[in-house]
């Protein structure tokens, strides 16, 4: 952890909340497209108070649940609509901090989930 206040459980769940809308955003519209834009400065946003605290973010993700820190960060009851079945499956995610604000760059280092040569992820 780096040498801050603590990351507030409330601030995780607003980056996971704009991860999905950020994801849906990326899946319906071209790079071009002001949503996918606003879908990029929102996710950025979100992301910029935790990585100031955290230097990476763990989850432990179950089929409708992602759990960070022993407290329950994302809840979808269906799991067919649910960010955590689909993405990553029964695996543990990490978001690597050193990949936001590079241009160009969109992935979300964790198995199954797309990468910059599949026009996916997130910056």
């Amino acid at each position: 952890m780096i040498d801050a206040e603590p990351v507030a459980t409330t601030q995780v769940e607003e980056l996971i909340r704009a991860m999905v809308k950020a994801l849906r955003a990326f899946q319906m519209y071209l790079p071009n497209n002001p949503m996918y834009r606003r879908a990029e400065e929102s996710l950025h946003g979100a992301m910029t108070p935790v990585f100031e605290v955290l230097e990476e973010l763990s989850l432990l993700v179950d089929e409708t649940q992602l759990v960070w820190d022993g407290q329950v960060v994302y809840d979808q009851a269906s799991k067919g609509d649910s960010f955590a079945w689909g993405p990553v499956q029964g695996r543990d995610a990490s978001a690597d901090p050193s990949a936001r604000g590079r241009e160009g760059n969109r992935r979300f280092p964790a198995d199954g989930v797309p990468g910059p040569a599949d026009g996916g992820g997130c910056r």
